[in-house]
């Protein structure tokens, strides 16, 4: 599969993930999470230690997942810290599952990386031509 590819499906695709392991590990694997069945989100302290067991049943339905957490909410975990801990509109906790046909696996060889080159070159050359135009009808 092209890179290219791989990443306007991300782009077309919300919610969908494609998690890279470089070249230089052998027999490393990337990951490409396509369209989750279960999307768990959670913006307050409550919510937070609800939808964390909510996970947990989710996984032993066979799903997996990837999620983030922010920063903060590890002060949630720690009884001390829990004081520091700001409410915001934000998000502290979203994981999306998926089902196992919704995540596919690339040994490193298997990503075709040579249309990066041409898009990332023509990006570049699209810029410079935007810049000196806008030079020329600056001058003019």
């Amino acid at each position: 599969m092209h890179l290219i590819e791989i990443i306007e499906y991300i782009i077309d695709i919300e919610h969908s993930a494609f998690f890279y392991t470089p070249k230089i590990y052998k027999n490393g694997k990337s990951i490409l999470f396509k369209k989750p069945v279960v999307t768990i989100t959670a913006k307050n302290r409550t919510e937070f230690f609800s939808n964390l067991k909510s996970i947990n049943s989710i996984l032993e339905k066979g799903l997996t997942g990837y999620g983030l957490i922010n920063y903060e909410t590890g002060y949630l975990l720690e009884e001390k810290l829990i004081p520091l801990f700001k409410e915001s509109h934000e998000s502290i906790l979203t994981f999306h599952f998926f089902e196992k046909d919704q995540i596919q696996y690339f040994g490193n060889d298997e990503i075709n990386y040579s249309d990066v080159k041409d898009v990332l070159s023509n990006e570049i050359r699209r810029k410079k031509f935007i810049k000196r135009t806008l030079r020329k009808s600056a001058i003019t």
